[in-house]
């Protein structure tokens, strides 16, 4: 078994769920399988590439190994929070400053969280990845500041796992919606089989040139479709490049989690309205 320990100095994680407004306050807990690997990709192109200690190739067969299984978690006990604050956004008028909402799950610095693959790695895979988990500064935004540790070990018991189609959900469980990189033998019949009509395709990329005409970081509209070769590929592309194909959503899988993991503040209960006498 392969384990990542991650602590958060902090005390706080934030990140934003796929398919969701970074205005809208959700937080993505816990961080999804695909979030950290693709920290793993992100640490090793900023912190290993350019004094070659590791090759490329050498991250793509761990993200390999790591992406054909399904990890499960140990999360503490943990509660949301949030704080509100108007930004400007260099306008002429000093008044316009929308509000921003920055969205965290608040946990105990010294309550890790565990992610475990039910995966033997070999020992140049294994040094790999304590190399690349030594050097992750942050996970999610970067006001995530996070700690990780590779250990062989789940020392807590874990209490969020993935669900099968066919599994009911235990007691005093919740739902939760996870990415997941799909394995490579997957994502080899799904990167054909996925790709949308010559026509919608074609109506797709008009819209999304439209969309991003103001974005001049965002790379240029190809003739073709922009489908990764790999999975370790697909976690490299950028936003901009995963939009431009017709099905580059990772895979979302459904995950059972304890409700004191996250739980949401307490709602406010109104008194009952007086009764009123004609």
């Amino acid at each position: 078994m392969t384990v990542l320990e991650l602590e958060f100095p902090a005390g706080r994680y934030h990140a934003t769920p796929w398919g969701r407004h970074v205005n809208e306050g959700a937080v993505e807990w816990p961080p999804s399988p695909w979030r950290i690997l693709r920290a793993l990709v992100a640490t090793w192109y900023w912190k290993a590439r350019e004094t070659k200690e590791l090759e490329e190739q050498q991250v793509r067969i761990l993200i390999h190994s790591l992406a054909a299984v399904q990890p499960v978690f140990h999360l503490p006990r943990a509660t949301l929070g949030h704080t509100r604050h108007y930004m400007p956004i260099n306008s002429l008028d000093p008044n316009k400053k929308p509000k921003i909402f920055d969205a965290f799950v608040q946990i105990a610095s010294s309550e890790p969280v565990l992610v475990a693959w039910d995966v033997k790695l070999p020992v140049d895979q294994l040094d790999t990845l304590n190399l690349l988990a030594a050097r992750i500064g942050y996970l999610g935004r970067a006001e995530s500041l996070v700690v990780a540790r590779v250990n062989s070990t789940l020392l807590r018991p874990s209490n969020t796992r993935p669900l099968r189609d066919d599994e009911t959900m235990g007691e005093r469980q919740e739902l939760v919606r996870l990415l997941l990189p799909m394995s490579s033998e997957f994502y080899a019949g799904w990167q054909t089989s996925k790709l949308l009509p010559p026509r919608k395709l074609l109506l797709r990329r008009l819209h999304q040139r439209k969309r991003h005409a103001h974005k001049p970081n965002c790379p240029p509209m190809s003739s073709r479709p922009y489908t990764p070769i790999q999975v370790s590929c697909k976690l490299q592309a950028g936003t901009c490049r995963q939009e431009q194909c017709s099905q580059t959503t990772p895979d979302l899988w459904t995950y059972s989690r304890p409700p004191h993991a996250k739980a949401a503040p307490a709602a406010r209960v109104c008194p009952p309205w007086p009764a009123i006498k004609w």
